[in-house]
């Protein structure tokens, strides 16, 4: 028995599709002693998505999550040097509300997380939206975006 996956042609009023679009460098606020990340979420699809959830895990992958990762070779090998062989850590996690967007269209948003700082000295995000899969979309599958930097 094949499972039915929505998509634009086969939908008849079209469908939303969540994506993350980028996840902005992070920056320190001192007087909430917090780290604020923007990111910028985009309903690509062809009809309006419900509100939702946009989560972010200040996360360490394994090694092969990262061997996974769309990165480039330098992080790619860095992020492996410095990864635990079999286990994954989050830390922190946060998350904001995702207002109901129309079809493409873009928002940026600011997720606060108190009392951390992501860099330790990386820096590894991981920033999911609908990860419950609560809303119908074209494509379940483009719901997550991975950010690594250094200071």
């Amino acid at each position: 028995m094949s499972s039915f996956i929505p998509s634009e042609a086969n939908a008849p009023f079209g469908c939303a599709d969540l994506t993350i679009v980028q996840i902005e460098e992070p920056d320190w606020i001192h007087e909430e002693e917090s780290t604020m990340v923007k990111v910028t979420v985009k309903n690509i699809g062809s009809a309006a998505s419900p509100a939702t959830v946009l989560k972010i895990v200040d996360y360490d992958p394994a090694v092969k999550e990262i061997k996974k990762l769309p990165l480039e070779y330098q992080f790619k090998k860095h992020a492996i040097r410095h990864a635990k062989q079999n286990q994954e850590d989050k830390y922190i996690e946060a998350s904001v509300k995702v207002p109901s967007l129309k079809a493409k269209e873009e928002r940026v948003l600011s997720i606060q997380i108190d009392n951390h700082w992501v860099y330790d000295p990386d820096c590894e995000l991981l920033a999911s939206i609908d990860k419950a899969n609560e809303v119908p979309e074209c494509n379940e599958k483009n719901n997550e975006k991975f950010f690594m930097s250094s200071q």
